[in-house]
């Protein structure tokens, strides 16, 4: 079956994010491949977010939930949507305008993998004071990341993996992409572009700097210890 850009669901969770979010919003409308729909996860926002999300009318669909976590978010959005792929994008990111369109390539060539990442090039938010920056050190070199926003992926695909980690305040991508690497999901990368990360002062990093630490901990140490118990080339267990 072939699919296209309409049978693409964008899952985008936010709080208090009216700052960027109507940038992240117009780049996925704005697709060369416009996908089929956007739902939008508001979780417990106090700013003015909602007034933001009601400024695009139709072209996106809102649910609210109270602050439950962005893992929380992600996984309402997915039950939400509908569309056969999903996709992601964090509401103070951007999609590069071919974004779909070179992912949804890469999704139909004749291996037909399960998944597909592009790269990333991060990028200091303008709105950054210039005596602030230098405190921003990154990599400006595009980079193949595994991010949900540069993620194509078969809803069915997705399910067999399982939710996002809800327990994790950061670090439920990584989780979820060591899971989904252990159960053998065929995830490929093109080298195209498709996601610019903007770093700033609320990124999730820096104001959970403590939390994100211990949620990484906590990833690395149940990766190693899926890696421990999957089977050897022989198809037996390890000793």
């Amino acid at each position: 079956m072939t699919l296209n850009s309409t049978d693409v669901s964008v899952v985008m969770a936010v709080r208090d994010g009216e700052r960027y979010l109507a940038e992240a919003l117009e780049s996925v409308l704005g697709q060369t491949a416009r996908p089929g729909e956007v739902v939008v996860v508001d979780d417990g926002s106090t700013d003015s977010t909602l007034t933001v999300l009601a400024s695009f009318g139709n072209a996106i669909r809102v649910v609210s939930q109270p602050p439950m976590g962005q893992a929380a978010a992600m996984n309402r959005g997915i039950e939400e949507s509908t569309g056969e792929l999903l996709a992601f994008l964090d509401s103070d990111d951007v999609w590069m305008l071919d974004a779909l369109t070179c992912r949804l390539q890469r999704l139909h060539e004749s291996d037909r993998p399960d998944g597909v990442f592009g790269s990333v090039a991060q990028f200091v938010s303008p709105g950054i004071p210039e005596h602030e920056r230098r405190f921003f050190r990154f990599d400006p070199e595009p980079r193949p990341v595994p991010l949900p926003g540069t993620l194509l992926v078969h809803r069915a695909a997705f399910a067999s993996v399982g939710k996002y980690d809800e327990g994790l305040r950061t670090g439920a991508n990584l989780d979820w992409v060591s899971r989904a690497r252990i159960a053998g999901m065929q995830l490929v990368s093109v080298p195209d572009v498709v996601l610019r990360r903007r770093l700033h002062d609320l990124n999730l990093g820096i104001t959970m700097r403590g939390g994100a630490r211990q949620d990484l901990l906590a990833v690395v140490r149940a990766h190693r210890a899926r890696q421990a118990t999957e089977p050897d080339d022989s198809g037996s267990e390890p000793s």
